[in-house]
């Protein structure tokens, strides 16, 4: 997506989640944090 629309995503996994608790809180939502997600629908 960044090299043809120039767009970042984060890829939300369990190391995101781990490190945005951390740095954030334990009730950190990555959808406030971040304005583009790739996540899992499983």
């Amino acid at each position: 997506m960044r090299d043809r629309f120039g767009l970042d995503f984060r890829i939300v996994d369990t190391k995101l989640l781990q490190e945005l608790r951390h740095s954030r809180g334990p009730h950190a939502n990555p959808w406030t944090h971040y304005p583009r997600l790739i996540v899992s629908v499983d």
